[in-house]
């Protein structure tokens, strides 16, 4: 964005126009000279300029050299800047109709302090100017996560393309689409508006593939996230080595066979002696993202997130079987995590999950599992009060089961439950 910024204050300056219909070298003088007035702490280059008869303005190489960089952390191989022709008479109202980028690069680097390498760039926008129509074609962008001890981690977006279009003189709705690993094919569309909060995004990604490797990505780009992901995979190693140890269960004898019929048996695949090393989450599918990002300054970002699963499976060291077939949403705000109509299988069982988790609340849940057998190893994974409870029940078979949870006067949870 400071990039677009200063294009366009500076195509949309009047001594620009004087400049052009002189000469090829006086436009890219004079343009540079605009770029350095607006942001002096960085180095701008111009290869060439040059002016016609449509109405353009064509620039060859432009580059912007960061403080203390030796490359320049963006490049336009060409831009093509497309003038107002009924206001090209008036010295004082040139302005800009559409603004091209073509192959342009854009270097991001985080530094092992957490700074972002852009950060910090004095930069005098002109308020004044209009949006105009704005296409990036297949733009590249690499981001640089430079780690303590390890080597950097590099994010690449390939075969960006972008089209902004202005809603109103200060606002834009864009359609972005991108390459990006491990995530693949995103696109989002985006509504903003330059003179609201300093960020506010609107996004929408379809079919976003979810994986470890992904969370993983997530965790590099924001250090708080990955510190809740390292803790819940250890919570996760923890519990699974504490339950292994307490009901070591050996393996079915080999050559045994499952019948396909038959109902599903809850055998356990942990070794006897637990491993507390970080578990992976185990979590594949594909989802529908939508995302809206809000930053008022200095303030904690504001989020919400909605999740729809779709075509997912999920396979974890504290679940008896893998579950397929996975689908559901789940809605994330910093207040709340609400999972909603999240349901799975595996072969007859079937499992239907609704919760609500809250900061200093006590979870809501309501869980249903249909067709399944309860055996010991399954009764070795649950919490310690629900294993009372199916314990005194003396549940035991093919069952289908309603599990939910609720507040006591006394603000401590109580299980409720119902067998068939």
């Amino acid at each position: 964005m400071i990039v677009l910024s200063l294009l366009l204050t500076v195509a949309g300056g009047g001594a620009v126009y004087w400049c052009l219909m002189r000469s090829d070298e006086m436009l890219r003088v004079e343009v540079l000279k605009q770029l350095h007035t607006m942001a002096p702490d960085v180095t701008f280059g111009i290869e060439s300029a040059k002016f016609d008869f449509s109405h353009r303005i064509r620039l060859h190489g432009l580059s912007i050299q960061l403080p203390d960089d030796v490359e320049p952390a963006f490049y336009v191989p060409e831009t093509v800047i497309t003038l107002d022709d009924q206001q090209l008479t008036d010295f004082e109202k040139v302005s800009i109709r559409r603004l091209r980028l073509v192959h342009p690069r854009l270097h991001v680097v985080r530094t092992h302090a957490g700074e972002w390498n852009w950060q910090g760039i004095t930069f005098h926008p002109n308020p004044t100017q209009a949006v105009p129509e704005i296409d990036i074609e297949h733009g590249t962008v690499v981001v640089e996560l430079q780690r303590d001890h390890r080597l950097p981690r590099k994010l690449k977006l390939e075969d960006l393309n972008i089209t902004s279009v202005p809603a109103a003189a200060r606002k834009v709705t864009a359609v972005v689409s991108t390459r990006i690993e491990p995530a693949g094919p995103l696109t989002a569309t985006i509504d903003a508006d330059l003179d609201g909060p300093p960020f506010k995004l609107e996004a929408k990604w379809m079919r976003l593939p979810v994986d470890d490797s992904l969370l993983d990505l997530i965790g590099e780009l924001s250090p708080a996230v990955e510190q809740k992901l390292q803790q819940a995979r250890q919570s996760i190693a923890n519990l699974a080595a504490t339950q292994a140890a307490s009901m070591p269960i050996p393996n079915p004898p080999a050559g045994t066979r499952p019948v396909a019929a038959a109902p599903i048996s809850l055998q356990s695949t942990l070794p006897a002696v637990g491993n507390s090393a970080p578990a992976p989450f185990g979590l594949k599918c594909n989802c529908d993202l939508h995302c809206s990002l809000k930053s008022d300054g200095p303030k904690a970002l504001q989020y919400q997130v909605l999740a729809e699963l779709r075509s997912g499976q999920f396979s974890n060291r504290l679940l008896p079987f893998p579950l397929y077939e996975l689908r559901g949403s789940i809605y994330v705000d910093p207040g709340q995590v609400i999972v909603r109509d999240l349901r799975a299988e595996n072969g007859p069982s079937r499992v239907y999950l609704n919760t609500r988790l809250a900061p200093d609340q006590l979870p809501r849940l309501k869980l249903q599992v249909r067709n399944f057998q309860i055996d010991d190893p399954l009764k070795a994974r649950l919490p310690e009060p629900l294993r009372r409870y199916i314990n005194s029940l003396a549940l035991a078979g093919l069952c289908d089961l309603g599990i939910g949870t609720s507040a006591t006067q006394a603000d401590k949870l109580a299980w409720e439950g119902e067998q068939h």
